[in-house]
C-alpha cells in the first residue's frame, strides 16, 4: 500500500522520517494491539508485505511459533513518536472486518 500520511519536510535531519514500509510497520502494531498476536495472513489481508513480521527491522515485533506474532515488550517506548498515527490506525482496524475474526 502506498502512504497515508505525508509528513516528511525536505531537508529534515536528525529526524526519523516516516516511511513506507515503517508505515506499514505501524500498521502491524495498531493491529497487534487490537489483537494481541496476528499472523502474516492478517497483514496480507491488509495489503502489507507479509514479511514485515519475519524481518523486523525495527525489532517490534517477536515471533511466538509459527506463524504467530506478538509485540514486543520494548517497542512502548520505541513508538512513542508514532502514538498519534497509531491511534487512527486503530480506529479504521476496528472498523475494519479483520479484526472481527
Amino acid at each position: 500500500t502506498g502512504r497515508t500520511f505525508q509528513v516528511n519536510l525536505g531537508g529534515s535531519t536528525k529526524t526519523k522520517l516516516l516511511t513506507t514500509y515503517r508505515e506499514a510497520a505501524l500498521k502491524a502494531v495498531a493491529l497487534l494491539r487490537l489483537k494481541e498476536t496476528i499472523a502474516p495472513k492478517d497483514l496480507k489481508t491488509l495489503g502489507l508485505k507479509t514479511t514485515i513480521l519475519g524481518d523486523n527491522y525495527y525489532n517490534w515485533f517477536r515471533k511466538l511459533k509459527r506463524g504467530t506474532y506478538a509485540l514486543t515488550a520494548t517497542a512502548g517506548k520505541d513508538l512513542e513518536p508514532y502514538e498519534e498515527y497509531l491511534a487512527i490506525y486503530q480506529k479504521e482496524l476496528a472498523q475494519s472486518r479483520i479484526t472481527k475474526a
